[in-house]
């Protein structure tokens, strides 16, 4: 009986890991060790990773604080250790006017509003339009007014 026993669990090892593929609200199973394998590495250094982060922070904070005290509110500051490590600060702020804020800022700066305010716009098509895009009423001419950029694929892990 136990070399029956020893026997399946080899050959459970050589037929390969198995996972579940969820697309949307379909499930199957495939068999993918390599997969499964690097699936496993990476949740583990995701999660060494993100348990170093809050030391990560403490140390970049303390460094900011103790370069914050050597310059001026801009700027930037090297430090490099008797070991060689380099490590440079920069600070860098960015100044917004807020909504609510805009008109006044209009009203006081008049004519020079143009010339002392960046306005971005961005304009973003919805699911809907996307929609439309494809739709045979519209043709390509509207297709060829949007323009798809793949971001880069978000991963995470969960235990």
């Amino acid at each position: 009986m136990a070399t029956m026993l020893s026997k399946l669990k080899k050959a459970a090892a050589l037929a390969g890991r198995r996972l579940i593929v969820k697309i949307g609200k379909e499930k199957r199973e495939i068999e993918d060790t390599e997969l499964a394998e690097i699936i496993d590495a990476a949740s583990s250094v995701y999660y060494d990773m993100k348990a170093l982060e809050p030391a990560l922070k403490d140390y970049k904070n303390r460094i900011a604080s103790k370069a914050k005290s050597l310059i001026d509110d801009k700027g930037t500051v090297t430090f490099i250790t008797d070991s060689g490590i380099e490590c440079r600060v920069t600070f860098q702020y960015e100044a917004l006017i807020p909504e609510e804020h805009i008109e006044k800022a209009k009203a006081l700066l008049g004519d020079r509003f143009s010339d002392l305010v960046r306005v971005k716009t961005v304009y973003q098509a919805t699911p809907k339009l996307i929609e439309l895009a494809t739709d045979a009423d519209y043709g390509r001419e509207l297709a060829d007014a949007i323009v798809v950029k793949e971001k880069a694929a978000q991963i995470s892990f969960k235990r």
